[in-house]
């Protein structure tokens, strides 16, 4: 018997060109009605879950003919297997983002270059079905209005000429998707000289407003706008990155990044590929050398990512000679020259390591990945 009260999970689906709730339990009912649906108005959409309690049932529970529930709280799921597949995650740090999305809270993602924190938010609004995405380079913003726009001259006057996330937003404003969408301010500790200006921007007010040679405008709407805050740590080799004062910092949710671990990064580049675990373990032996180098050393290019890790295995994959490969696909992209060059301090680490000689790359079987170091950060 099912009594009032039991909890049931409802999903917004399309009928015929209607948002009908149904329930996504596997049950079939008749029909599917939510006495409180105006409380979730701006949340509504196709494919939007919520967890709902019922108030009546008439017919069998099996296939009742209708079915009347209260909408209790949204449910955001982030796919981990979906999200699995191309990156690497903590399950706990996962499900506090999926939290934080929820409430619409911002997110600051700090880690080295090549950590992957830009190509996170890229999977990230994917996974949450494709939800709209956009990049802003924090380079050459001073101000928070120079993310929405700037004034040009013209014909003798001046006027404001929005920017393409001021337009993006006007786009996707009105959407009841949730998220609306994520923008990702990459780079954004090297915005400005100060945070101060910044604060409201991250206030949940839902709008933030402007003084311009047009008078005031108003960017409204705000709310269902994941912002996704991207930063190289404070210290040698990330120049212009400052740290975020107290006020900001209680604004944002933040969350470290590093490179790949081993036991994810094999793995992945095997299934990627099809090459060997014995060549899987040799790139990634490389990259982790580098990565160790390239974070003591605060190497403006950063350690490899695991797209230069993909780049030599989709190589090896069709033949061409794994040390060939290291070598063009990561080696040679850092700067030369001189014995103190980050290119000759990698080759002799490489070499002291014994992975850039021809008997190391023509071994094949499998070996432990325990027996693997992690880069040193």
């Amino acid at each position: 018997m099912t009594t009032i009260g039991t909890e049931y999970e409802i999903v917004f689906v399309d009928q015929g060109g209607t948002i009908t709730p149904t329930l996504a339990s596997g049950k079939r009912a008749g029909k599917v009605e939510v006495r409180n649906l105006e409380a979730f108005a701006d949340r509504i959409c196709v494919g939007a879950r919520f967890a709902a309690s019922l108030i009546e049932m008439k017919g069998p529970a099996r296939c009742p003919s209708s079915v009347i529930v209260h909408l209790e709280r949204q449910i955001i799921a982030i796919d981990g297997k979906g999200l699995g597949a191309d990156f690497w995650i903590r399950p706990e740090t996962l499900a506090l983002i999926e939290a934080d999305i929820h409430f619409g809270r911002s997110i600051r993602l700090v880690g080295p270059k090549g950590s992957g924190k830009t190509t996170f938010a890229q999977i990230l609004a994917k996974v949450l079905g494709n939800v709209p995405f956009i990049k802003v380079d924090g380079t050459g913003i001073f101000k928070p209005k120079d993310l929405f726009g700037a004034e040009s001259a013209e014909s003798g006057s001046t006027k404001w000429v929005p920017s393409d996330l001021m337009l993006f937003i006007g786009k996707y404003r009105s959407s009841k998707q949730w998220p609306k969408a994520i923008v990702c301010l990459d780079e954004f500790s090297r915005m400005g000289h100060s945070m101060g200006p910044f604060h409201p921007l991250f206030d949940h007010t839902g709008q933030y407003s402007f003084t311009t040679t047009d008078g005031t405008i108003v960017i409204d709407g705000l709310k269902g706008f994941i912002f996704i805050l991207t930063d190289n740590p404070v210290g040698p080799g990330y120049i212009g990155n400052q740290s975020l004062d107290s006020a900001m910092s209680d604004r944002v949710e933040e969350y470290e990044f590093t490179y790949p671990p081993p036991e994810w990064e094999i793995p992945w580049l095997v299934g990627k590929t099809k090459i060997n675990e014995t060549e899987a373990i040799q790139i990634v032996q490389v990259a982790n050398e580098i990565r160790t180098l390239a974070t003591a050393q605060a190497w403006d290019q950063g350690g490899p990512s695991p797209r230069r890790t993909l780049r030599v295995a989709e190589d090896v994959s069709i033949g061409k000679p794994i040390l060939l490969a290291i070598s063009a696909r990561i080696v040679d992209r850092y700067p030369g020259g001189d014995a103190e060059s980050p290119r000759l301090v990698i080759q002799q680490r490489l070499k002291s390591a014994s992975l850039l000689n021809e008997q190391s790359s023509s071994v094949r079987g499998v070996v432990n990945i325990a027996e693997i170091g992690a880069p040193v950060i």
